[in-house]
C-alpha cells in the first residue's frame, strides 16, 4: 500500500514499521524542528536513503488530491503540527493520538495525563476528520502508570506499543475501518497546550507534590523561584526529611548541583538554567 506520512522523529518508528510491512511512501511533510526538544533527523535520513520527497510545508487540499491521484492510498498523521485537509473516500486517514480518546483530545496531552487523569494512558488509532482527534476510533492501546513513571517513559511506552497497533490495523485496514466506532461525545475532554502555571513549583509544596509535577513535565522542564530568578528545571533528585529550614532556603551547592528546602524534604536541582 503507498502511504504519506505526516510527523516527525518521535514515532518514526512507525514510518519504520509500515515500510518494514512491505508498504511504500510516497511523501514525508513534516516541519522545522528545534534539534532540543524536537527532532526530525531520522525522518529526513529516512527519506534521503530511499528517495521520498519530503514537504516541510503546511499541506494543501490540492496535495491530498495530487498524491491520492498518484495512487496513494493511505494517509498517517503521526503527531503531526498541522491540520491534515479532507482525505477523499477512495482513501484513508488516520491520526496516532497519545491517549484513550475521547478523553485528552489537545496538542499536548501527556502532562495532564501524568498531572491528573492517569486512566487515560493509551494510545488511539482513529480516523482523521474535519476536527481534529474527533475523529471515529479505530483500534486503542491502554497503557499502565506506576508511581516511578515519568513523562519520558510515558512517551517510550507510547512510542513502543504504536507502531505495532498502526501495524495490526493496517493489515486488515477495510475491516478495522468499517468497524469503526464514533467517538462519545458526552465523554469528551479537550485539554490545552500547558501553561506555565501548570509547571511552575511552591517551594511550600510537599516533596510529593513537587515530584508530581516534576515527573510530569520531567525534561521539558518544570518552573520555580529562586532567590529572585525563575528557573527551568530539567533534571533533579529529592527526598523526605524533617528540618528546620524555611522553604526555599539553599540547603548545600554542589559543583554543579543546587538543593533547596522544601516543605518536608529536599530537591537537588541537577540540570537547570535562568528562564
Amino acid at each position: 500500500m503507498k502511504f504519506a506520512y505526516f510527523g516527525y522523529d518521535i514515532l518514526v518508528s512507525c514510518l519504520e514499521q509500515l515500510m518494514q510491512d512491505g508498504h511504500k511512501p510516497v511523501q514525508i511533510f513534516t516541519f522545522f524542528t528545534d534539534g532540543k526538544f524536537d527532532h526530525n533527523a531520522k525522518v529526513l535520513n529516512i527519506a534521503a536513503a530511499h528517495n521520498i520527497p519530503v514537504s516541510f510545508s503546511k499541506p494543501t487540499q490540492g496535495d491530498i488530491d495530487a498524491l491520492v491521484k498518484r495512487g496513494c492510498e493511505l494517509f498517517i498523521s503521526a503527531a503531526y503540527i498541522h491540520k491534515i485537509p479532507s482525505i477523499p473516500d477512495n482513501a484513508y486517514g488516520m491520526n496516532i493520538h497519545p491517549t484513550l480518546l475521547p478523553k485528552g483530545r489537545g496538542k499536548f496531552p501527556l502532562p495532564h495525563v501524568m498531572l491528573n487523569h492517569r486512566d487515560t494512558a493509551g494510545v488511539t488509532l482513529h480516523k482523521l476528520a474535519d476536527k481534529m482527534d474527533e475523529g471515529d476510533i479505530l483500534m486503542q492501546k491502554p497503557i499502565s502508570l506506576s508511581d516511578e513513571d515519568d513523562l519520558e517513559t510515558l512517551s517510550s511506552k507510547i512510542v513502543m506499543h504504536a507502531p505495532h497497533l498502526l501495524a495490526e490495523c493496517v493489515s486488515d485496514i477495510e475491516t478495522h475501518w468499517n468497524a469503526a466506532t464514533p467517538q462519545d461525545a458526552s465523554q469528551a475532554s479537550l485539554w490545552p497546550y500547558p501553561e506555565d502555571n501548570m509547571r511552575t513549583v511552591n517551594w511550600n509544596m510537599p516533596v510529593s507534590e513537587i515530584d508530581r509535577i516534576g515527573r510530569a513535565f520531567s525534561r521539558i522542564g518544570w518552573l520555580c523561584h529562586l532567590q529572585g530568578q525563575d528557573y527551568w528545571i530539567y533534571n533533579y533528585s529529592l527526598w523526605q526529611e524533617d528540618h528546620d529550614m524555611q522553604p526555599s532556603t539553599i540547603a548545600a551547592v554542589t559543583d554543579r548541583e543546587v538543593t533547596v528546602a522544601a516543605k518536608d524534604g529536599f530537591i537537588c536541582l541537577k540540570e537547570f538554567s535562568p528562564k
